[in-house]
């Protein structure tokens, strides 16, 4: 894996994190 996939991966990876998170806090403010 190149550095550009490694950090394109990485910035997929915490979108997802992130966005996950953002969907359990509007779950429970429901």
């Amino acid at each position: 894996m190149s550095t550009e996939e490694r950090r394109l991966a990485a910035i997929v990876f915490t979108d997802i994190c992130g966005f996950t998170e953002l969907m359990g806090k509007n779950e429970k403010a429901a």
